[in-house]
């Protein structure tokens, strides 16, 4: 009986960079890793920018002022990351694989967590999300400060709760 061959998963692409290959570090360290250079790559760049550009204008600017900048340039890229790239990502992504996009809640994370934390103080802690699906359907996305929680609500909560 011939049997077919069956093409291997994963098969780099000619034009594809070669990865590391971190297996050998334990799961942990390799994670702490990730999230480090994640978090340091802003920062970095701030600072070789910042440096080069004293250098070349030849301005007269401490060296403490630079790192400062560079140290704020971390929470400035995490704020433009959140409010205005990540949407505009989300839409065209969706917009590519002819999704529609799930209504957001609106308000900033922090103000929508603070609506859930006074829904478990107040009554039942669905009442929120129950509150949230009759006015935005089913599906609903809610912000949280480093990417966004998609919600689906069922019809069994619904019979529940009304």
């Amino acid at each position: 009986m011939n049997v077919p061959e069956l093409p291997l998963k994963s098969q780099p692409t000619p034009h594809a960079a070669p990865m590391l290959k971190l297996d050998w570090i334990p799961p942990g360290p390799r994670f702490i890793a990730k999230i480090l250079v994640h978090c340091a790559v802003p920062s970095i760049l701030t600072y070789i920018s910042l440096s080069l550009f004293i250098r070349t204008l030849g301005i007269p600017l401490g060296h403490g002022i630079v790192v400062f900048l560079s140290g704020v340039s971390r929470p400035v890229h995490f704020f433009a990351h959140s409010l205005y790239w990540r949407p505009y990502a989300d839409g065209r992504k969706a917009k590519e694989l002819g999704a529609v996009s799930p209504p957001v809640i609106p308000g900033f994370a922090l103000k929508v967590g603070a609506k859930v934390v006074a829904s478990l103080r107040e009554s039942y802690p669905g009442d929120i999300f129950l509150l949230w699906m009759k006015k935005y359907g089913y599906i609903y996305r809610i912000p949280t400060p480093h990417n966004t929680t998609v919600r689906l609500s069922s019809l069994l909560e619904l019979q529940l709760r009304v």
